[in-house]
């Protein structure tokens, strides 16, 4: 048995769902009702475990596992990704334009190590900053597309106090200093975005722009010379763009 149907009453129809309860994932019934379809599942394709297995290894004989993107010069360094064999995620690189020996590489992020001991791992927002001595790169551990996002010394390794939960887009300012990012509403709409200067308490950040209009989302990009941040708010029929300067102190 499970909960009641949920009844849309409208002057011109009537609507009967079944199944609204099931948008309260953490609830004991859904989660209950989910067991079952997975063991469900798991019964009637018992049968082709052994195809499964025999599909999975022919697909894995026709995929390069040691694989390595086409490198992307940004100043004095070349980043890429790569790949290894038996490991799931990408390896995030880079090395000095000066050196194409292996030894000088840098690895920036294994995303393999992240998701040790973990169902779900994948990764959002990755982007160095503009003096290349920090990273910042988002995490889903869920799957329910909800992105945290956490900041990384290129130089020690090690990862900043800092840490902005459930973002969307994410920019550097222009002067390292700060992080420019989106939020999105409860219809998972892009609407709002806010500045982070490190080192500061997330309650501090500042919102710099909100979209209400529920036709528009937002968006941020900043300028290929990195002088200005760019807002995009577009809907289906119409977009525009609003600009200002990418340092932080302005």
């Amino acid at each position: 048995n499970y909960p009641q149907a949920t009844i849309t009453r409208l002057p011109w129809d009537t609507t009967v769902d079944n199944y609204a309860w099931l948008r309260d994932k953490d609830s004991a019934e859904t989660i209950s009702f989910l067991k079952a379809e997975n063991a469900y599942t798991d019964y009637k394709m018992k049968h082709t475990k052994d195809l499964q297995r025999l599909l999975y290894t022919e697909i894995l004989t026709r995929i390069v596992e040691d694989d390595q993107s086409v490198p992307a010069k940004r100043d004095h360094f070349m980043y890429y990704t790569r790949t290894e064999k038996s490991k799931a995620y990408r390896i995030y690189c880079r090395k000095p334009t000066t050196s194409s020996d292996k030894q000088t590489e840098q690895v920036l992020l294994d995303v393999n190590e992240l998701a040790a001991n973990k169902e779900f791992m994948d990764i959002g927002t990755y982007a160095v900053s503009p003096d290349h001595s920090l990273l910042a790169y988002s995490t889903d551990e869920k799957g329910d597309e909800i992105y945290n996002l956490v900041f990384k010394d290129l130089r020690t390794g090690k990862l900043l106090t800092d840490t902005l939960e459930n973002i969307c887009d994410m920019v550097w300012s222009a002067d390292n200093s700060a992080v420019f990012y989106t939020k999105h509403d409860e219809t998972w709409r892009p609407y709002q975005v806010w500045k982070h200067v490190l080192g500061d308490d997330v309650a501090n950040d500042e919102l710099l722009l909100e979209e209400s209009d529920p036709k528009f989302t937002v968006n941020i990009e900043r300028t290929r010379d990195d002088r200005f941040l760019l807002v995009h708010i577009g809907s289906a029929i119409t977009d525009e763009v609003w600009y200002t300067n990418a340092s932080a102190k302005q």
